[in-house]
């Protein structure tokens, strides 16, 4: 699956390579496909996992870690994307001065939707 950590620290490996010596100059982003507010994270990662297990085989583990998704409370939230952004900006190098932006394309929903 693409959507994995360890696939978008490879991503950021290959432009940090292939940019060699301007990689400082760029601003590297990330689109966080989908937010989820919810009290219980796990169930709807279950949720998530089993709907997209035909296609993915993904695990709710998997979701959970995913860089494109957030799911939980506000605070959950929060915290996995400040946690997510350092360690983008580490993996960019601290040399790198530009900014690491998280953006959204949906508008927070509560989970479940009923």
């Amino acid at each position: 699956m693409d959507a994995t950590p360890e696939a978008l620290e490879q991503k950021i490996t290959w432009v940090r390579e292939a940019a060699r010596e301007r990689f400082a100059d760029l601003e590297l982003g990330i689109l966080v496909a989908q937010v989820l507010t919810t009290e219980d994270r796990e169930q709807a990662a279950q949720f998530i996992a089993t709907t997209l297990a035909a296609v993915l085989n993904a695990s709710p583990a998997l979701i959970l870690q995913a860089p494109y998704l957030l799911l939980g409370t506000v605070d959950q939230i929060c915290l996995a994307r400040s946690i997510r952004s350092a360690k983008i900006s580490w993996l960019a190098g601290s040399a790198m001065a530009s900014r690491i932006s998280v953006s959204s394309s949906r508008a927070w929903r509560r989970w479940p939707p009923w």
